[in-house]
C-alpha cells in the first residue's frame, strides 16, 4: 500500500474485554514498532505514519483476566516509491521492422510491492495526444501489437506496483516498413565493355527509410545466373571490387539488389528488393606481348637530333596472338635514356601506333625501349634496350678556302733537276701478305692544283697526310701483279663424313601449370620445342599410366590443343615430338584438376548468432566445405555494426584435413556489436556464396550494482515486559 497511515482491523468470535496487538518489522516480533496490551476496540490507525517497509502484525484478546492465543501473523507493506521504468528489450530504440505487428517485450524493474502490472501506449506522434494503441493493467511483461500501417511510431511502457504507485515511462520509437527497397540503378562498367581483373562494380544508392541499406552483388558466366562465379554477400556501400579477382577470360554478367534495415518477424535481416538489370563485361587478364624494336638499330648513327623510332606491333596476349578474349593494344610507351638502367629517362611519351618522331636534347649516345599497354590498362614487359648514336661530321682543318682558277694537273714549281735533299726509299707500311687484286700502274691520285697558301719549296714527301674532303681510293703505284709469298689453301681439320646421331629432345610443357586447378572443362594445353619439329603427339588421361589414354592425337602441327574434358576430376598429360621420322622421349607428366562446381557457402558454428561475449578477441568457427579442388581458401570478414566498416579479415587454407576452419580475432575489439561472415574459394578459382551473417556483442563490463532502499528509521513506544501466563497485565492507557 502507498498509504502510510493504514487502519488495522480485526474481529473476535467471542466477547472480549480488551486486545493486545503488536506491529513489528520482523516475523519473530523482536523489532516492535507499535504495541498495546489493553486496547479497547477492534481497529487501530497509526496516525504517526509508517515509513516504507514490510510490517508484521498480530492480535490476541483478554476476557475476565485471561489472555487468549495470538492470531495469525499478517503482513503489509508500506510503499510510497514508484517503480523505475521497465527496460524494453524489443523493439530497441529506432529499430526498423519489416512486419506490422511486433511483440513488445521488457524486463520488469526491481520492486518490493509485487506483483507489477503494466500500461502501454503506441502513437504516431511523440505527444501521445491520440494513441493508436492503449492497453492497461497488463500482467505479463510482453504484448503483441495489432497490425499497424507503415510509418514511424512512439512507444511508452510503465509499471504499476502492488501499492498502486505508477512508475516512470520507458519511451522509444520504432518504424514499421514492409515495403522492400527499389532495384539499384547500375553505373559502371557500362554494358559489354572490356575490364581487367581488378574490376570494381558501381551502382546508385537507393532511397530508403530503413537505413543503413545493404547490397548484394552476383557475377556469373550465364545471363540467367545458373551458376555464380562471385557473390559479395550483403555489404555496405554502393560499389564492390570483385573479390577474389576473376582469373578466367570470359564474358561475365552482374546484377545487384538491395536490402533495407527492417528486421523480419523471425530475425530476418531486412526486406530484400528485386534484382537490378543485368549487365555484362568482358575480362582481359593478360598483358600484351613485347614489341620488337627495329629502328634505329644498335649500329645506327643519326645526324639529326630529330630521330624516327619504329618497332614491330605487339599483340594483346603475351602467349597467344589469336586470343579472342583480348581488349587490344591501346597505345605504346617509349622511353629514351642516357644509360642502360633507365634510372632517369630523358624522354617518355605515349603513341597510338608503332612509330614516332622524338627530338633529342643533344648529340651523344642514347638507349631506347618500348612497351605496349592494352585497352584495360595491362602494361606488357619492356623491349630490349637498344643503343644508338646521334652525331655529325666536323672539318678537321680549314680546307674550305677558295681555290685558284688553275687547271688541274701537275705543275712545275721549281727546278726539279737538282738532287733532292731527302733520301727516297720504300718502307713496309703493313703486313700485305695477301694477294692484291689491283693491277699495278701509275695514276693520278687527285687534282692537287689548288692554290697552297704556303710558299713553294722543297718539302718532305710525307707531308700530305692532312684530311682531304674529296673521296679517297687505293691506286696501284707499281706493277704488283706478282704472287704474295704466303701460300693459302684449305685443309681437313676433322673427319666429319660419318652420320650425326643427335637425339630429338622432348618438348617443354607450358600450361596449364603442373598441379593447377581449372574452373571449367575446356582446357588449352600448350608446350614449346627446343629444336624444330615436324609434328606433336599429346596424350591426356585420368590416370598417370595412360593405358589407354582419353586423348592420343599424334598429328598435331601446332604447339597447343584445346580440349573439353569429361568433367570434374584430375587429369594427366604429356607430349612428344617428331623430326624427320624420329620421335623424342615423352615430356614430363603434368597434372591438372578440373572443377566445374563452386563450393557451398560455409556454415557458421560459433559464436552463435546474437550471442553476447566477454572476450574481445573471440574465436570464430565454421564447418569445412566439401570440395574436390584443394587447397580451399577461406576468407573471413568481421564488421563493426555501428560504423559499417570492416575491422578484421583473414585468409586460411584447408588442404583437405578440414582442420583449419577456426580463427581467433587478432584485434582487441572494443565493447559493441559486430557481425561476421565467411566464404570459400577452391584451387580451381570457384568462389562460394557468402555464409550467413551472424551477429555478436562484445561486453566486457560487469553489471552496475543493484539499487538498494535505505532501511527506514522506526520510532516506537518502550515495550513493556511480557506478562507471565496468569499474571495481571500492565495497564496501557487508551489513545
Amino acid at each position: 500500500m502507498r498509504e502510510t497511515t493504514p487502519t488495522l482491523m480485526w474481529d473476535n468470535l467471542q466477547p472480549a474485554d480488551s486486545y493486545w496487538f503488536q506491529v513489528a518489522t520482523d516475523g519473530g516480533f523482536n523489532s516492535i514498532v507499535v504495541e498495546f496490551t489493553s486496547w479497547v476496540g477492534k481497529s487501530y490507525t497509526h496516525v504517526a505514519g509508517f515509513t516504507d517497509g514490510l510490517y508484521y502484525w498480530r492480535v490476541c484478546q483478554t476476557r475476565t483476566g485471561v489472555t487468549g492465543p495470538w492470531s495469525q501473523v499478517w503482513t503489509f507493506r508500506v510503499d510510497t516509491l514508484p517503480p523505475r521504468a521497465p527496460s524494453v528489450t524489443f523493439p530497441t530504440d529506432n529499430l526498423n521492422l519489416g512486419y506490422p505487428n511486433p511483440r513488445v517485450t521488457w524486463i520488469p524493474p526491481e520492486e518490493n510491492s509485487l506483483p507489477l502490472t503494466y500500461d502501454l501506449w503506441v502513437d504516431n506522434d511523440s505527444d501521445f495526444g491520440s494513441p493508436e494503441v492503449t492497453t492497461l493493467h497488463l500482467s505479463e511483461n510482453s504484448y503483441t501489437l495489432p497490425s499497424l500501417p507503415d510509418g514511424l511510431y512512439h512507444l511508452r511502457v510503465r509499471a504499476v506496483d502492488n501499492a498502486g504507485n505508477p512508475g516512470e515511462n520507458a519511451q522509444l520509437r520504432f518504424r514499421i516498413d514492409t515495403v522492400p527497397p527499389a532495384a539499384p540503378a547500375l553505373v559502371s562498367p557500362a554494358d559489354g565493355v572490356w575490364v581487367n581483373e581488378n574490376v570494381t562494380l558501381d551502382w546508385e544508392p537507393v532511397q530508403e527509410n530503413s537505413t543503413p541499406v545493404m547490397y548484394r552483388v552476383q557475377v556469373s558466366i550465364y545471363s540467367d545466373f545458373a551458376t555464380i562465379e562471385r557473390d559479395s554477400g550483403w555489404i555496405y556501400g554502393d560499389n564492390w571490387a570483385v573479390t577474389p579477382p576473376l582469373v578466367t577470360e570470359y564474358r561475365y554478367y552482374w546484377r545487384v539488389k538491395a536490402r533495407d534495415n527492417a528486421l523480419g518477424p523471425n530475425g530476418e535481416n531486412g526486406n530484400e528488393g528485386q534484382w537490378s538489370e543485368v549487365r555484362s563485361f568482358r575480362l582481359d587478364v593478360k598483358p600484351p606481348s613485347v614489341p620488337s624494336p627495329s629502328s634505329p638499330s644498335p649500329e645506327a648513327c643519326a645526324e639529326n637530333l630529330t630521330v624516327r623510332f619504329e618497332w614491330a606491333r605487339a599483340y594483346d596476349d603475351y602467349d597467344n596472338p589469336n586470343d579472342p578474349w583480348s581488349s587490344g593494344v591501346a597505345y605504346y610507351v617509349i622511353q629514351v635514356a642516357g644509360d642502360r638502367s633507365f634510372s632517369s629517362p630523358l624522354l617518355e611519351t605515349t603513341v597510338p601506333d608503332n612509330s614516332c618522331l622524338l627530338t633529342l636534347p643533344a648529340y651523344g649516345r642514347y638507349y631506347w625501349r618500348v612497351r605496349a599497354v592494352d585497352a584495360v590498362g595491362h602494361a606488357g614487359d619492356w623491349s630490349e634496350n637498344r643503343p644508338f648514336h646521334v652525331g655529325r661530321w666536323l672539318s678537321l682543318e680549314t680546307w674550305t678556302s677558295s681555290t685558284q682558277n688553275v687547271p688541274l694537273g701537275w705543275l712545275e714549281l721549281e727546278g726539279w733537276t737538282g738532287a733532292a735533299s731527302t733520301v727516297v726509299s720504300w718502307n713496309t707500311l703493313e703486313g700485305w701478305s695477301m694477294t692484291l687484286a689491283f693491277p699495278a700502274s701509275w695514276g693520278t691520285l687527285e687534282g692537287w692544283t689548288v692554290g697552297v697558301p704556303a710558299p713553294a719549296s722543297w718539302g718532305t714527301l710525307e707531308g700530305w697526310t692532312v684530311g682531304v674532303p674529296a673521296p679517297a681510293s687505293w691506286l696501284s703505284l707499281e706493277g704488283w701483279s706478282g704472287t704474295a709469298s704466303t701460300v693459302v689453301f684449305w685443309g681437313t681439320l676433322e673427319g666429319w663424313s660419318g652420320t650425326v646421331g643427335a637425339p630429338v629432345p622432348p618438348p617443354v610443357l607450358i600450361s596449364p601449370p603442373d598441379r593447377s586447378g581449372y574452373a571449367g572443362v575446356t582446357v588449352t594445353f600448350t608446350w614449346d620445342n627446343l629444336q624444330p619439329a615436324d609434328s606433336y603427339h599429346i596424350q591426356i588421361d585420368n590416370e598417370d599410366t595412360f593405358s589407354p589414354p582419353l586423348v592420343a592425337d599424334n598429328i598435331l602441327s601446332t604447339k597447343s590443343l584445346t580440349y573439353d574434358l569429361p568433367g570434374t576430376g584430375t587429369y594427366y598429360w604429356r607430349v612428344r615430338m617428331s623430326r624427320t621420322g624420329a620421335w623424342s622421349e615423352w615430356s614430363a607428366v603434368w597434372r591438372v584438376s578440373v572443377d566445374v562446381t563452386p563450393p557451398a557457402p560455409p556454415v557458421l558454428v560459433s559464436p552463435r548468432n546474437w550471442e553476447n561475449l566477454n572476450d574481445p578477441t573471440p574465436p570464430l568457427d565454421w564447418e569445412p566445405v566439401e570440395e574436390n579442388s584443394y587447397p580451399v581458401a577461406y576468407f573471413v570478414f568481421v564488421y563493426d555494426v555501428s560504423t559499417n566498416t570492416q575491422v578484421e579479415n583473414a585468409t586460411l587454407y584447408d588442404y583437405g584435413t578440414g582442420e583449419n576452419t577456426r580463427w581467433e580475432v587478432r584485434t582487441v575489439l572494443p565493447d559493441g556489436q559486430y557481425y561476421w561472415k565467411v566464404y570459400a574459394k577452391d584451387s580451381a578459382g570457384w568462389s562460394s556464396p557468402s555464409s550467413e551473417e551472424w551477429y555478436f556483442r562484445v561486453d566486457t563490463l560487469p553489471p552496475a550494482p543493484r539499487r538498494s532502499t535505505p532501511r527506514p528509521m522506526i520510532t516506537r513506544p518502550t515495550r513493556p515486559p511480557s506478562p507471565s501466563p496468569g499474571s495481571p497485565r500492565p495497564r496501557t492507557p487508551s489513545p
